[in-house]
């Protein structure tokens, strides 16, 4: 029987439930176990996941759905002030743990 390789997006999907279970509370090593992996893969994931960027694209996934939703009802996009456009790059950089550099990039504010 092959053993079956988790996708980079079902390896996001576990590492936001152990950041979750945390969040909660419970013991890092506790929430890695309810996952079902070794503590040896979890940080190997979250090396890989720091390298392969795979949390920008979850953030730039979270910017669109934002921007699409944020239309008043003549079609146009509201603009954000300089403080609140401040506090979203704020909130990815303490959320991702990335440099301020790559969260403007991202959230196209640069």
């Amino acid at each position: 029987m092959a053993i079956k390789m988790p996708k980079p997006d079902e390896i996001v999907v576990k590492l936001r439930q152990v950041e979750v279970l945390m969040g909660q509370g419970m013991l890092r090593i506790d929430a890695i176990k309810q996952i079902s992996v070794t503590e040896q893969t979890y940080y190997r994931w979250t090396s890989v996941a720091s390298q392969c960027h795979w949390f920008e694209r979850d953030a730039e996934r979270t910017v669109e759905w934002t921007s699409s939703n944020s239309k008043n009802r003549n079609g146009y996009r509201k603009r954000a002030s300089p403080s609140r456009r401040r506090a979203s790059i704020d909130h990815v950089r303490n959320q991702f743990k990335v440099s301020e550099r790559r969260v403007s990039r991202i959230l196209g504010q640069h």
